[in-house]
């Protein structure tokens, strides 16, 4: 099992420059784990690239994909991960659903670079 961050999965979803990076680290769907701040942040950028009006069909794959609810103790690991490692929240819940489920984390936002249990992709 695996954590994808919302960045490797818009690279996935829009075929940008690590679509090939992001599809090896998704797929099979269902080994990947997807953090409630991930659907979140899916949602608001697929509404945001189309003007607001009607999701991106594409986000069904993500019912494929074991999903991760936010709980207590996700909220409080999120905190501490947050204060100690100078994250913002939704990236802290990110991090802290990853070390819940003992997943690693695939990113390529520079705010998790050299984090433990992290494999970042680094945008040309």
């Amino acid at each position: 099992m695996r954590v994808v961050d919302t960045s490797l999965w818009v690279e996935y979803l829009a075929d940008g420059a690590l679509a090939d990076r992001a599809e090896r680290c998704i797929e099979p769907l269902e080994t990947c784990i997807v953090p409630a701040m991930v659907h979140y942040e899916l949602a608001k950028w697929s509404l945001r690239n189309a003007d607001g009006k009607h999701p991106n069909p594409a986000l069904a794959i993500l019912t494929e994909c074991s999903n991760a609810a936010m709980d207590t103790i996700i909220a409080t690991d999120a905190a501490a991960l947050s204060f100690e490692h100078k994250l913002h929240t939704t990236d802290a819940i990110i991090y802290a659903t990853a070390r819940l489920h003992n997943a690693p984390l695939f990113t390529c936002d520079a705010h998790f670079k050299g984090l433990p249990g992290v494999e970042y992709f680094e945008k040309a």
